[in-house]
């Protein structure tokens, strides 16, 4: 048996979600967005919106130039998490202990009982089968199945909407020939020109490199486990399988809809992400030693951006709210006047220096030990009654300010942690840190 590895891709999720609950969506183009605006960009699209050429990420403005017919919804996270649960039960079903590796994606081991490529395949069947007639008719997957999660990855994007496609070592790489070489998870841009430098430039040239090229290519070890996951090899396995114990960084940004593009507005909403950013410290039982703000504004005449960030470090390691509320007034405080004829368009803002709370050195002052408890009382509170049902006054009026998003890619075992507004990644957060001197450039 060579494949030993399902995994499963949902077809437009959140679009497929939409179209489930509302069959009068049904075939016809819709867009899932954040909020009716157009400077804002698509989080999802029917597959009747990408024939118009509208993908995630594309520009509102652009999409409705794209399909004039095209039906916008705004994101409602609470049945997208709910039609997951349901996904996530349907497959354990069949296979247990799925790996859930973002909302709408997850991969399952074959074991003895799919001892044959064949029994692999009826078994993706029927797991598609039954996701269509327990979760919902208008719920359409994509399975690949090989012989590791990484080409099982590959395979499952091979064929869509509603495909199956086994992939099997001796396959490799003629099964993928043509396929461009950025279409492999986890090969963007910057890498298709590293790569490119060294001579890489299709599939089979990736198959055909050594180990050592691999490595050199990638600048290190991850370069040879790439030979590794090409060939079947599990010990090396897609890096969406692991999962970090503890986050480098936790943080939230929002875009801010045109009534709340004032000094006021942006504050509350900051203070919003503030609140949602220390609860999920204290979910993932860190704490942290530094925090960083990002305010993005927009010209009113030119459209030109500007943005302002600024860093601090706390004094002592802290999870607790009130603690990074005063932080961020701190912050918020000291910030240069707004320039004439600007606006406040977009906060962000994020915890650094996060460290796991059992290598905390505990606070000396009382009144930090009183927070961080009152803290933890809130959040067991929170947790019988159901989230925000007790929360710091200035967090609490601006609950409705930044609703809940969904990122692809953070899927935990805490529901509340399912849902929230985008992360920024490392790379991001070197942006912000080049820019504490103070102003520069928008993205």
């Amino acid at each position: 048996m060579d494949a030993r590895w399902l995994f499963l891709d949902m077809n437009s999720f959140f679009a497929s979600c939409e179209q489930q609950e509302n069959p009068s969506l049904r075939g016809k183009p819709i867009a899932v967005v954040p909020m009716d605006s157009d400077a804002t960009s698509v989080i999802a699209a029917s597959y009747e919106a990408k024939a118009f050429g509208i993908r995630t990420g594309t520009n509102v403005g652009m999409a409705k130039r794209l399909c004039p017919g095209l039906m916008l919804i705004s994101v409602q996270s609470g049945h997208y998490i709910e039609y997951h649960r349901k996904i996530v039960e349907t497959v354990a079903s069949f296979l247990p202990n799925p790996h859930v590796l973002s909302i709408d994606e997850m991969a399952c081991r074959l074991w003895g009982n799919e001892d044959t490529d064949a029994a692999a395949v009826r078994m993706g069947r029927q797991i598609k089968a039954a996701i269509r007639e327990t979760v919902g008719e208008y719920l359409y997957c994509s399975v690949g199945l090989a012989p590791n999660v990484f080409l099982a990855k590959v395979a499952s994007d091979l064929q869509k909407p509603n495909g199956l496609v086994l992939l099997r070592s001796q396959d490799i790489p003629d099964a993928l020939a043509t396929l461009p070489i950025g279409e492999l998870p986890g090969i963007g841009k910057k890498m298709r020109l590293r790569l490119a430098r060294w001579g890489i430039l299709t599939i089979p040239q990736l198959y055909a490199a050594t180990p050592a090229e691999l490595r050199r290519a990638w600048g290190g070890v991850v370069g040879e486990r790439w030979w590794y996951m090409l060939r079947g090899y599990e010990e090396a396995d897609y890096a969406g399988m692991a999962r970090p114990e503890s986050p480098k960084s936790i943080g939230h940004s929002h875009v801010l809809g045109p009534e709340l593009r004032s000094d006021s507005g942006a504050e509350r909403v900051l203070l919003r992400l503030t609140g949602k950013a220390a609860g999920r410290l204290r979910r993932k039982e860190c704490v942290a030693t530094g925090v960083h703000v990002a305010l993005t504004y927009i010209n009113d005449r030119t459209f030109a951006k500007k943005t302002w960030t600024v860093s601090s470090e706390h004094r002592t390691p802290a999870d607790d709210t009130l603690a990074w509320i005063g932080a961020i007034r701190a912050l918020w405080t000291a910030r240069p006047p707004t320039p004439i004829g600007w606006r406040p368009q977009k906060v962000g803002m994020t915890l650094t220096g996060i460290i796991p709370q059992r290598d905390r050195t505990l606070s000396l002052f009382e009144h930090d030990r009183r927070r961080s408890n009152l803290a933890a009382i809130m959040d067991r509170i929170n947790g019988c009654y159901g989230p925000n049902h007790v929360e710091v006054a200035s967090v609490y009026i601006a609950r409705d300010l930044a609703p809940e998003r969904i990122a692809f890619s953070k899927i935990t075992d805490d529901d509340r942690e399912r849902y929230h507004d985008e992360d920024w990644d490392e790379v991001g957060l070197g942006r912000l840190r080049a820019g504490t001197t103070g102003w520069g450039a928008g993205a």
